[in-house]
Protein backbone atom coordinates (compact mmCIF):
# COMPACT_ATOMS: atom_id res chain seq x y z
CA UNK A 1 0.00 0.00 0.00
CA UNK A 2 2.49 2.36 1.06
CA UNK A 3 4.90 1.59 -2.07
CA UNK A 4 1.77 2.17 -4.24
CA UNK A 5 0.85 5.42 -2.59
CA UNK A 6 4.45 6.32 -2.88
CA UNK A 7 4.61 5.75 -6.36
CA UNK A 8 1.69 7.83 -6.90
CA UNK A 9 3.03 10.98 -5.70
CA UNK A 10 6.29 10.17 -7.37
CA UNK A 11 4.24 10.08 -10.58
CA UNK A 12 1.87 13.33 -9.60
CA UNK A 13 5.18 15.07 -9.17
CA UNK A 14 7.02 14.31 -12.06
CA UNK A 15 4.13 15.18 -14.34
CA UNK A 16 3.61 18.58 -12.30
CA UNK A 17 7.22 18.81 -13.01
CA UNK A 18 7.13 18.07 -16.67
CA UNK A 19 4.10 20.66 -16.92
CA UNK A 20 5.93 23.66 -15.00
CA UNK A 21 9.00 22.59 -17.22
CA UNK A 22 7.07 22.93 -20.33
CA UNK A 23 5.24 26.13 -19.35
CA UNK A 24 8.94 27.90 -18.77
CA UNK A 25 10.38 25.95 -21.95
CA UNK A 26 7.64 27.52 -24.06
CA UNK A 27 8.11 31.49 -21.94
CA UNK A 28 11.83 30.99 -22.61
CA UNK A 29 11.85 30.28 -26.36
CA UNK A 30 8.40 31.80 -27.77
CA UNK A 31 8.43 33.47 -30.03
CA UNK A 32 11.36 32.19 -32.04
CA UNK A 33 10.26 34.02 -35.83
CA UNK A 34 7.59 37.09 -36.18
CA UNK A 35 4.26 37.23 -34.77
CA UNK A 36 1.25 38.23 -36.78
CA UNK A 37 -1.51 40.64 -35.29
CA UNK A 38 -4.81 40.86 -37.53
CA UNK A 39 -6.21 43.81 -37.84
CA UNK A 40 -10.38 44.06 -39.14
CA UNK A 41 -10.08 47.32 -40.52
CA UNK A 42 -7.87 48.72 -43.81
CA UNK A 43 -4.90 50.88 -42.91
CA UNK A 44 -5.38 54.80 -41.22
CA UNK A 45 -8.44 53.76 -39.07
CA UNK A 46 -7.95 53.94 -34.92
CA UNK A 47 -7.73 49.72 -34.41
CA UNK A 48 -4.44 49.69 -37.24
CA UNK A 49 -2.99 52.87 -35.92
CA UNK A 50 -3.05 51.40 -32.26
CA UNK A 51 -2.14 48.11 -33.52
CA UNK A 52 1.16 49.85 -35.48
CA UNK A 53 2.26 52.33 -32.43
CA UNK A 54 1.99 49.33 -29.60
CA UNK A 55 3.36 46.73 -32.25
CA UNK A 56 6.91 49.19 -32.79
CA UNK A 57 7.78 48.56 -28.80
CA UNK A 58 6.02 45.06 -28.85
CA UNK A 59 8.77 44.50 -30.71
CA UNK A 60 11.44 45.00 -28.90
CA UNK A 61 9.80 43.46 -25.70
CA UNK A 62 9.49 40.00 -27.85
CA UNK A 63 12.49 40.52 -29.41
CA UNK A 64 10.88 38.92 -32.78
CA UNK A 65 9.15 41.26 -35.06
CA UNK A 66 5.75 42.02 -35.27
CA UNK A 67 4.02 41.98 -38.72
CA UNK A 68 0.48 43.76 -38.58
CA UNK A 69 -2.03 41.98 -41.54
CA UNK A 70 -5.01 44.23 -42.94
CA UNK A 71 -7.95 41.97 -43.34
CA UNK A 72 -11.24 44.36 -43.83
CA UNK A 73 -14.65 42.88 -44.00
CA UNK A 74 -18.00 41.64 -42.88
CA UNK A 75 -17.16 44.12 -39.84
CA UNK A 76 -14.08 42.52 -38.55
CA UNK A 77 -15.61 38.98 -38.90
CA UNK A 78 -13.42 37.86 -41.39
CA UNK A 79 -10.53 38.57 -39.55
CA UNK A 80 -11.81 37.15 -36.52
CA UNK A 81 -12.50 33.89 -38.10
CA UNK A 82 -9.23 33.47 -39.83
CA UNK A 83 -7.78 33.88 -36.06
CA UNK A 84 -10.05 31.94 -34.40
CA UNK A 85 -8.59 28.93 -36.38
CA UNK A 86 -5.54 29.71 -36.74
CA UNK A 87 -3.07 27.23 -34.63
CA UNK A 88 -2.74 28.21 -30.52
CA UNK A 89 0.87 28.89 -30.84
CA UNK A 90 0.99 32.40 -29.99
CA UNK A 91 2.03 33.26 -33.63
CA UNK A 92 -1.78 35.00 -35.07
CA UNK A 93 -3.02 36.95 -32.79
CA UNK A 94 -6.56 39.74 -33.51
CA UNK A 95 -7.01 42.76 -32.49
CA UNK A 96 -10.16 42.72 -30.79
CA UNK A 97 -13.09 44.76 -29.62
CA UNK A 98 -16.43 43.88 -27.18
CA UNK A 99 -18.51 43.06 -30.86
CA UNK A 100 -16.54 39.93 -30.97
CA UNK A 101 -18.20 38.63 -28.15
CA UNK A 102 -21.60 38.57 -28.23
CA UNK A 103 -22.73 41.66 -30.40
CA UNK A 104 -21.51 40.05 -33.83
CA UNK A 105 -24.20 37.22 -33.11
CA UNK A 106 -27.05 39.46 -33.21
CA UNK A 107 -26.33 41.04 -36.62
CA UNK A 108 -24.82 37.98 -38.47
CA UNK A 109 -26.16 34.60 -38.16
CA UNK A 110 -24.08 31.70 -39.39
CA UNK A 111 -20.94 32.66 -37.72
CA UNK A 112 -17.60 29.88 -37.84
CA UNK A 113 -16.93 31.54 -34.37
CA UNK A 114 -17.97 32.22 -31.09
CA UNK A 115 -15.43 35.08 -29.14
CA UNK A 116 -16.68 33.46 -25.70
CA UNK A 117 -15.23 30.18 -26.57
CA UNK A 118 -12.58 30.70 -29.51
CA UNK A 119 -10.70 33.14 -28.04
CA UNK A 120 -8.02 33.70 -24.91
CA UNK A 121 -7.76 37.23 -24.00
CA UNK A 122 -4.37 38.67 -23.57
CA UNK A 123 -5.17 42.53 -22.12
CA UNK A 124 -6.46 45.44 -23.31
CA UNK A 125 -4.54 47.78 -25.35
CA UNK A 126 -6.45 51.47 -25.22
CA UNK A 127 -9.76 53.02 -24.65
CA UNK A 128 -11.34 56.07 -26.23
CA UNK A 129 -14.34 57.90 -26.69
CA UNK A 130 -15.91 58.36 -29.84
CA UNK A 131 -16.03 61.86 -31.03
CA UNK A 132 -19.17 63.38 -32.66
CA UNK A 133 -18.45 65.27 -35.36
CA UNK A 134 -20.03 67.22 -38.44
CA UNK A 135 -19.13 69.11 -41.95
CA UNK A 136 -18.04 72.30 -40.78
CA UNK A 137 -20.64 73.61 -43.20
CA UNK A 138 -23.29 72.57 -40.51
CA UNK A 139 -24.81 74.73 -39.08
CA UNK A 140 -25.22 73.06 -35.90
CA UNK A 141 -22.16 74.29 -33.02
CA UNK A 142 -23.49 72.18 -30.40
CA UNK A 143 -25.47 69.06 -29.48
CA UNK A 144 -28.28 70.63 -28.60
CA UNK A 145 -28.45 72.37 -32.15
CA UNK A 146 -27.96 69.03 -33.48
CA UNK A 147 -30.64 67.08 -32.20
CA UNK A 148 -32.88 70.22 -32.72
CA UNK A 149 -32.18 70.07 -36.17
CA UNK A 150 -32.35 66.20 -36.83
CA UNK A 151 -35.51 66.59 -35.54
CA UNK A 152 -36.84 69.21 -38.00
CA UNK A 153 -35.57 66.93 -40.94
CA UNK A 154 -35.92 63.42 -39.98
CA UNK A 155 -34.30 61.26 -42.21
CA UNK A 156 -32.54 63.87 -44.20
CA UNK A 157 -29.46 64.13 -42.32
CA UNK A 158 -26.67 60.81 -43.15
CA UNK A 159 -23.60 59.69 -40.60
CA UNK A 160 -20.66 57.57 -41.43
CA UNK A 161 -19.60 54.71 -39.72
CA UNK A 162 -16.71 51.72 -40.28
CA UNK A 163 -19.88 49.06 -40.40
CA UNK A 164 -22.64 47.64 -39.42
CA UNK A 165 -23.23 46.78 -36.06
CA UNK A 166 -19.57 48.19 -35.18
CA UNK A 167 -19.11 50.41 -32.37
CA UNK A 168 -19.67 53.92 -34.34
CA UNK A 169 -23.03 52.09 -35.72
CA UNK A 170 -23.93 51.70 -32.73
CA UNK A 171 -23.18 54.82 -31.18
CA UNK A 172 -25.71 56.42 -33.92
CA UNK A 173 -28.54 54.01 -33.14
CA UNK A 174 -28.31 54.75 -29.26
CA UNK A 175 -28.09 58.59 -30.05
CA UNK A 176 -31.34 58.12 -32.30
CA UNK A 177 -32.91 56.14 -29.76
CA UNK A 178 -32.57 58.73 -26.59
CA UNK A 179 -33.17 61.59 -28.91
CA UNK A 180 -36.25 60.79 -30.81
CA UNK A 181 -34.34 61.79 -33.88
CA UNK A 182 -33.91 59.77 -37.50
CA UNK A 183 -30.20 60.44 -39.09
CA UNK A 184 -29.38 58.18 -41.47
CA UNK A 185 -26.23 55.34 -41.24
CA UNK A 186 -24.45 55.04 -44.06
CA UNK A 187 -21.90 52.75 -43.63
CA UNK A 188 -18.31 52.45 -44.86
CA UNK A 189 -14.95 50.22 -45.39
CA UNK A 190 -13.17 52.12 -42.56
CA UNK A 191 -13.05 55.28 -41.01
CA UNK A 192 -10.78 56.90 -43.66
CA UNK A 193 -13.38 56.44 -45.66
CA UNK A 194 -15.65 57.95 -43.68
CA UNK A 195 -13.76 60.68 -42.59
CA UNK A 196 -13.70 61.73 -46.57
CA UNK A 197 -17.65 61.36 -47.07
CA UNK A 198 -17.50 63.96 -44.05
CA UNK A 199 -15.20 66.43 -45.86
CA UNK A 200 -16.88 65.73 -49.11
CA UNK A 201 -20.33 66.41 -47.85
CA UNK A 202 -21.34 62.69 -48.59
CA UNK A 203 -22.57 62.74 -44.85
CA UNK A 204 -22.88 65.71 -42.33
CA UNK A 205 -22.02 63.92 -39.12
CA UNK A 206 -20.22 60.73 -37.79
CA UNK A 207 -19.40 59.04 -34.49
CA UNK A 208 -15.78 58.34 -35.54
CA UNK A 209 -12.87 57.05 -33.58
CA UNK A 210 -10.33 60.14 -32.15
CA UNK A 211 -7.12 59.12 -34.45
CA UNK A 212 -9.69 58.92 -37.73
CA UNK A 213 -10.98 62.53 -37.23
CA UNK A 214 -9.00 64.73 -34.59
CA UNK A 215 -6.00 65.86 -37.51
CA UNK A 216 -9.23 67.45 -39.34
CA UNK A 217 -10.65 68.63 -36.24
CA UNK A 218 -7.59 70.50 -35.08
CA UNK A 219 -6.99 71.47 -38.68
CA UNK A 220 -10.08 73.20 -38.80
CA UNK A 221 -11.75 71.34 -41.39
CA UNK A 222 -14.08 69.24 -39.29
CA UNK A 223 -16.17 70.20 -35.97
CA UNK A 224 -16.27 68.25 -32.98
CA UNK A 225 -19.19 68.61 -31.08
CA UNK A 226 -18.86 66.23 -28.12
CA UNK A 227 -17.17 62.83 -26.42
CA UNK A 228 -19.06 59.64 -26.33
CA UNK A 229 -17.47 59.23 -22.74
CA UNK A 230 -19.62 59.63 -19.59
CA UNK A 231 -17.23 62.80 -18.64
CA UNK A 232 -14.58 64.71 -20.47
CA UNK A 233 -11.62 62.52 -22.24
CA UNK A 234 -8.51 63.87 -20.81
CA UNK A 235 -7.20 62.75 -24.78
CA UNK A 236 -9.59 65.33 -26.47
CA UNK A 237 -8.93 68.16 -24.26
CA UNK A 238 -11.85 70.83 -24.20
CA UNK A 239 -14.59 68.80 -25.84
CA UNK A 240 -17.73 68.41 -23.94
CA UNK A 241 -19.47 64.62 -23.21
CA UNK A 242 -22.72 64.06 -25.19
CA UNK A 243 -24.05 63.55 -21.80
CA UNK A 244 -22.43 67.20 -20.36
CA UNK A 245 -24.25 68.41 -23.01
CA UNK A 246 -27.69 67.30 -22.41
CA UNK A 247 -28.23 63.54 -23.21
CA UNK A 248 -28.32 62.52 -19.63
CA UNK A 249 -26.32 58.82 -19.14
CA UNK A 250 -24.98 58.68 -22.80
CA UNK A 251 -21.60 56.56 -22.75
CA UNK A 252 -20.56 54.23 -25.64
CA UNK A 253 -16.10 53.84 -26.03
CA UNK A 254 -13.92 52.30 -28.06
CA UNK A 255 -11.50 49.22 -26.72
CA UNK A 256 -9.30 47.38 -28.86
CA UNK A 257 -7.24 44.70 -27.27
CA UNK A 258 -5.45 41.65 -28.08
CA UNK A 259 -6.45 37.85 -27.81
CA UNK A 260 -5.31 34.98 -29.51
CA UNK A 261 -7.04 31.79 -30.53
CA UNK A 262 -8.48 29.28 -27.12
CA UNK A 263 -5.80 26.77 -26.29
CA UNK A 264 -2.21 29.25 -26.06
CA UNK A 265 0.12 28.04 -23.24
CA UNK A 266 -0.68 30.01 -20.21
CA UNK A 267 2.86 30.73 -20.42
CA UNK A 268 2.74 32.47 -23.65
CA UNK A 269 -0.49 34.33 -22.69
CA UNK A 270 1.45 35.53 -19.40
CA UNK A 271 4.44 36.61 -21.80
CA UNK A 272 2.66 38.55 -24.04
CA UNK A 273 0.51 40.38 -21.01
CA UNK A 274 3.68 41.73 -19.43
CA UNK A 275 5.33 42.99 -22.57
CA UNK A 276 1.87 44.56 -23.48
CA UNK A 277 1.95 45.82 -20.11
CA UNK A 278 5.52 47.53 -20.54
CA UNK A 279 5.02 48.24 -23.60
CA UNK A 280 1.68 50.36 -22.91
CA UNK A 281 4.00 51.98 -20.05
CA UNK A 282 6.29 53.15 -22.73
CA UNK A 283 6.46 57.34 -22.68
CA UNK A 284 6.69 57.54 -26.46
CA UNK A 285 3.56 55.25 -27.03
CA UNK A 286 1.55 57.46 -24.02
CA UNK A 287 2.33 60.62 -26.32
CA UNK A 288 1.84 58.77 -29.88
CA UNK A 289 -2.09 57.35 -28.53
CA UNK A 290 -2.48 60.75 -26.97
CA UNK A 291 -1.99 62.68 -30.26
CA UNK A 292 -4.67 60.40 -31.58
CA UNK A 293 -7.43 60.95 -28.52
CA UNK A 294 -6.21 56.98 -26.93
CA UNK A 295 -5.46 56.34 -23.78
CA UNK A 296 -3.35 53.46 -23.28
CA UNK A 297 -5.17 51.00 -20.72
CA UNK A 298 -4.11 47.70 -20.08
CA UNK A 299 -6.37 45.38 -18.27
CA UNK A 300 -5.35 44.42 -14.56
CA UNK A 301 -4.51 40.30 -16.07
CA UNK A 302 -5.94 38.19 -18.94
CA UNK A 303 -8.64 36.79 -16.74
CA UNK A 304 -9.55 40.40 -16.09
CA UNK A 305 -9.95 41.82 -19.60
CA UNK A 306 -12.05 38.39 -20.65
CA UNK A 307 -14.64 39.07 -17.90
CA UNK A 308 -14.83 42.88 -19.23
CA UNK A 309 -15.43 41.63 -23.03
CA UNK A 310 -18.19 39.41 -21.57
CA UNK A 311 -19.66 42.02 -19.60
CA UNK A 312 -19.26 44.66 -22.63
CA UNK A 313 -20.37 42.79 -25.38
CA UNK A 314 -23.66 41.27 -23.57
CA UNK A 315 -24.61 45.30 -23.19
CA UNK A 316 -23.59 46.15 -26.69
CA UNK A 317 -25.70 43.19 -27.54
CA UNK A 318 -28.14 44.08 -26.19
CA UNK A 319 -28.55 47.50 -27.12
CA UNK A 320 -28.86 46.24 -30.67
CA UNK A 321 -31.76 43.73 -29.98
CA UNK A 322 -33.66 46.53 -28.25
CA UNK A 323 -32.93 49.48 -31.09
CA UNK A 324 -34.17 46.62 -33.88
CA UNK A 325 -31.06 47.41 -36.23
CA UNK A 326 -30.02 45.15 -39.14
CA UNK A 327 -27.39 44.95 -41.32
CA UNK A 328 -29.52 45.10 -43.99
Amino acid sequence: MQIRLLTALLSTGIALALSHGGDVRAQASWPERPVRIVVGYPPAGGADLTARTVADVLTRQLGQPIVIENKPGATTTIAAETVARSAPDGYTLFIAQPFNFGIDKVFMKGLNYDGARDFAPVTQWVSAPLVLVVNDKLEAKSVAQLIDLLKKSPGKYFYSTVGNGGVTHLAGVYFNDVNKTDMVQVPFKGGAQGAQALLTGEVQLSFASGPTVMPMVNAGKLRALAVTSEKRSSVVPGVPSVAESGVKGFEIIVSFGLVGPTGMQPAVIKRLFDASVHSLADPGVIDRLAKQAIEAAPSASPEAYRAWLLREGEKQGALARQSGATLD
